[in-house]
């Protein structure tokens, strides 16, 4: 559902929807992972001084090609706050997935002061954490996206293109984990959102951790019971700053990224070996947070196939 003007209060919505899943299931105990409620928030962002630091940005210069990022209105963010909310709502409704994202003037302007971007990742000692997480009833994830529109580029049919970061709090109220996503060059802005936030939240559970790995095959021991032979998981790689060398770890994965993409000697995967090169050097500085355990999935994602199970663990093979 697109919802392009409506006089609905989607804040009055949210609670009535509350209120009614309240009342419907206040005899039911939450009982397992499965039926606690998780609590999202979402905040779409564009401010100036954010927009100049993606800019600048190692990671982002490669895509961004030194275009300018532009701010967008209030009442093109307010729309798209707003739609977005009603969708992700309706998505979710039948399901423990609380899902905020704040629309009032208030909320906005506090928000400002507390903004997230690139240049926060990896900073477990980041106050905007704190402030966001008191003030909106706790979250379990924060999701802060910085959306631009790019000066001088349009489509073949004059639309204009838009850039966003997705910088994600992702294991709170622990505050070392981190995740980043991004897009450029796109055009529907409240297709993309909806469809990346909703992957993020469907997609990320965590089931287990990795025992061994052996060549192709890693064995986990599980901690969700439901998987079964033949599944097809997506996994995310964890460099630990707090203990040992997760900096050079991460390094050495970039460069056996960067060996297996240009081994493939295909022209399509060079704006991902560039993406590669830069977030090998970018770990150079984030190697100084020492206290941080960071997780990132972009671009280290992998498929994991489930081979079998035996008693709680799992052997995977592993391919791309």
């Amino acid at each position: 559902m697109v919802v392009k003007e409506s006089l609905i209060d989607y804040d009055v919505l949210a609670k009535k929807i509350a209120k009614e899943l309240n009342t419907n299931n206040k005899s039911m105990e939450l009982k397992n992972a499965d039926t606690e409620i998780i609590k999202y928030f979402v905040h779409i962002s564009s401010l100036t001084k954010t927009a100049e630091i993606y800019e600048k940005s190692g990671i982002y210069i490669p895509f961004i090609k030194g275009r300018k990022l532009e701010i967008l209105s209030h009442t093109f963010l307010d729309s798209i706050r707003k739609n977005l909310q009603a969708q992700l709502m309706l998505e979710y409704f039948e399901s423990n997935k609380e899902i905020n994202i704040p629309t009032s003037i208030q909320d906005i302007n506090f928000l400002k002061n507390n903004n997230i971007n690139i240049n926060d990742f990896g900073n477990n000692k980041l106050v905007a954490i704190d402030s966001i997480s008191d003030r909106f009833d706790y979250p379990n994830e924060i999701f802060t996206i910085n959306l631009f529109r790019l000066v001088g580029s349009k489509s073949m049919d004059e639309k204009d293109k838009y850039f966003y970061s997705m910088v994600i709090n992702c294991a709170l109220p622990r505050k070392s984990c981190w995740s980043d996503y991004g897009e450029t060059d796109i055009i529907d802005v409240e297709i993309q959102l909806f469809t990346d936030i909703r992957n993020q939240i469907s997609k990320n559970k965590h089931i287990g951790t990795v025992e061994s790995i052996t060549e192709d095959f890693i064995s986990v021991k599980l901690e969700n019971l439901k998987i079964k032979k033949h599944m097809i998981l997506s996994a995310g790689t964890v460099f630990n700053f707090t203990y040992g060398n997760g900096a050079e770890i991460a390094k050495i994965d970039c460069k056996d990224g960067i060996d297996y993409y240009e081994g493939l000697g295909d022209d399509e995967n060079d704006l991902l070996i560039e993406e590669l090169q830069n977030k090998c050097k970018a770990f150079n500085s984030l190697s100084i947070n020492a206290e941080t355990a960071i997780l990132t999935t972009a671009p280290f994602n992998y498929k994991l196939q489930v081979i079998e199970v035996i008693d709680s663990n799992c052997n995977h093979k592993t391919f791309y």
